[in-house]
């Protein structure tokens, strides 16, 4: 008997010992992950970044005036589309939950569990875009929960002011670990490359310089009316060309195939409401959309009639954007031209889409426009807007010439 509780207390002890994660981990699914490491996060984290950027950039294409529809509904779920409805009959508005569920839930696993394990490099690029996700958003919305955003199902609202405070300390907290090689060539840093982290394959210092942008573009919403001073346009300034010291586009490429693998911006979503991610997806429909005529006049300065010396436009841009298409058979306006419409005033009853350019331009029967084919990208941030943030800055600091030169 007494060996029976000699053997008996022995197992007790060692199941004692045993981890609680040992004992968890075991008989787990097959089927599915019990454990995801924050690597295997960023794909997706990134991956919602840029479809973030197309949400903004949907919305941006009509609210600018730069693309029209040719019904004549004045109500629809695209309330921003149709007739300047009111957007509040809209179901939804992808930049809220994929700022807040795509982006967010994600980069906070990422962030914590990065943090634990001292994988600074991941945390880096991890907060990098929570800040990018942050400021868009509240650019867009307002107040909005940030510091109770996961503590309960009824956040706090922070203000505007506060979130501005909170991401300007956020980006200088960035920028010093960026800097410091203790975090950047950390031994406990965990390998990155093109198959996790699309944009710059784990490269640091890419990824510092995009944060000295996201910084210029947090000191320009100062301008003009905030802090609008000498020294704030030099912050811009200076933050601008550390970024431009080791500049490199930032892009999410897509490789095309099947659903998400397109680029937003491509055919495959071109004549659908969906996009490539189902139910909170949403096509970009340039098969129904118009160019507007401030867009071709005043943009892109379209002529009155073809000239075949000079194109179709002052800005040659114009045959990256669009091809020209017949207008109705059998009228008077059949010839292939360059049409559009005023913003929201629909087509007249002889007219159909067809009849306007395709967004979708093709020279020989190949697609052309870097920017709507379905392997294309999507920027997070060009080189073009740098400089114009630059430009602003040194016209608000009194020097005009430079700002001209930096906008051309």
């Amino acid at each position: 008997m007494n060996k029976y509780k000699v053997i008996i207390l022995s197992l007790l002890i060692s199941f004692m010992g045993a981890s609680c994660e040992d004992w968890l981990y075991d008989n787990v699914n097959e089927d599915a992950a019990h454990e995801v490491l924050p690597q295997q996060v960023l794909p997706v984290v990134l991956f919602y970044s840029a479809q973030l950027q197309f949400d903004h950039a949907e919305y941006g294409a009509y609210l600018t005036q730069t693309l029209t529809t040719g019904g004549r509904n004045q109500t629809s779920s695209f309330a921003y589309k149709s007739g300047w409805g009111d957007f509040l009959t809209m179901n939804r508005h992808p930049q809220w939950r994929r700022h807040f569920y795509d982006i967010g839930v994600n980069a906070k696993e990422i962030i914590d569990e990065a943090h634990e394990a001292q994988a600074w490099n991941l945390e880096l690029i991890g907060r990098t875009l929570r800040l990018m996700s942050t400021q868009m958003t509240t650019d867009l919305f307002g107040d909005m929960p940030r510091s109770e955003a996961y503590e309960s199902n009824s956040p706090h609202y922070d203000t505007q002011e506060s979130i501005y405070e909170w991401m300007n300390q956020e980006i200088e907290e960035l920028i010093g670990m960026y800097e410091d090689p203790t975090y950047t060539e950390a031994a406990t840093n965990i390998p990155i490359d093109q198959s996790i982290d699309r944009v710059f394959a784990g490269d640091l210092n890419k990824w510092k310089h995009y944060t000295y942008a996201l910084k210029a573009r947090l000191l320009l919403r100062k301008l003009p009316n905030w802090e609008n001073n000498a020294a704030t346009c030099q912050a811009i300034i200076t933050a601008v060309n550390r970024a431009l010291e080791g500049w490199e586009d930032v892009l999410y490429r897509f490789d095309g195939g099947n659903g998400a693998q397109n680029s937003p911006w491509g055919e495959a979503f071109g004549s659908t409401e969906q996009g490539g991610l189902g139910w909170e997806g949403r096509g970009n429909m340039l098969n129904s959309a118009v160019p507007t005529k401030y867009f071709m006049e005043n943009i892109l300065g379209v002529f009155e009639s073809h000239n075949n010396l000079k194109g179709w436009a002052e800005d040659p841009r114009i045959l990256a954007f669009m091809s020209a298409r017949p207008g109705p058979s059998g009228t008077s306006d059949s010839g292939t031209e360059m049409r559009y419409l005023d913003t929201n005033i629909g087509m007249d009853v002889s007219y159909k889409v067809d009849n306007y350019p395709t967004l979708f331009p093709e020279v020989d029967g190949k697609k052309v426009s870097v920017y709507t084919q379905n392997t294309g990208y999507v920027p997070l941030f060009l080189e073009e807007e740098l400089l114009l943030i630059k430009a602003e800055a040194t016209y608000w600091s009194g020097d005009k010439p430079t700002a001209r030169s930096l906008t051309m």
